[in-house]
């Protein structure tokens, strides 16, 4: 999703104003329209109400996208960007048809906007990784797109949602239409679901040729790598069978 630097200017202003609450608001032809924030805990969260959203499309014009601001304190820097969408912020995305802009301010400086927006997928290879956005389940949906022409399902994810009695992978292959396989008869097009630190399957990589993957680590762009290499951490062989 590309906006206006007028549009983006203007939200940015509106977040920085809104600290600490979250700033919420639209792009309707071109230009930012902010919102009101009527969250219960609106420094956590956002909410814009339904007749506000009706009546600027009503007179204004359909809303392109969503943008809204994640608020931090930057005495407590967080461990992740905190621009990158919640498991929350996910879920609501995904109940929608348009994209979602995310940026992260401390009420003073403001990021670059990240975007949930499934419209143009970034190449496979060299992306910057984004959880929720640009994963090692975002590739390996990408590459199913790109190659296959098969849609696999999203989940909603938030950060570390493996350290938090969460596991995605065991309880998701089957419903995108995968299943297990043994390790002699895994071969290009099939995935690697890896354990690599903790109790659960947290990562995973398609198999693109000979000894070869492409996968997406956190600190790392997206890529190839050896599948020997990675070998030790896989937990199960899966082929997609629809």
């Amino acid at each position: 999703m590309v906006i206006s630097g007028w549009a983006k200017a203007d939200f940015e202003k509106h977040a920085v104003s809104e600290y600490p609450k979250e700033a919420a608001g639209l792009i309707i032809n071109g230009h930012y329209v902010p919102c009101t924030n009527i969250a219960p805990v609106p420094t956590e969260n956002f909410q814009i109400a339904g007749a506000e959203m009706a009546l600027l499309q009503a007179t204004r014009g359909r809303a392109a996208a969503i943008l809204h601001s994640h608020p931090y304190d930057k005495r407590m820097p967080p461990k992740y960007p905190a621009e990158w969408p919640s498991g929350h912020d996910m879920q609501q995305w995904m109940k929608g048809d348009i994209p979602w802009g995310i940026a992260c301010t401390d009420g003073e400086g403001i990021s670059q906007l990240v975007w949930l927006d499934e419209s143009k997928p970034e190449p496979i290879d060299g992306r910057e990784f984004i959880h929720g956005i640009n994963d090692c389940y975002s590739l390996i949906r990408d590459w199913f797109k790109l190659e296959k022409n098969i849609i696999l399902p999203n989940f909603a994810r938030g950060m570390e949602w493996w350290n938090q009695k969460q596991d995605l992978y065991s309880e998701n292959f089957e419903k995108a239409g995968f299943v297990e396989i043994d390790k002699k008869d895994a071969t290009i097009g099939d995935c690697v679901l890896m354990k690599i630190v903790g109790p659960v399957i947290h990562h995973a990589a398609v198999i693109t040729g000979p000894d070869e993957i492409r996968h997406h680590i956190i600190h790392r762009l997206s890529g190839t790598d050896s599948l020997r290499k990675w070998d030790r951490c896989a937990d199960k062989y899966v082929r997609y069978k629809g």
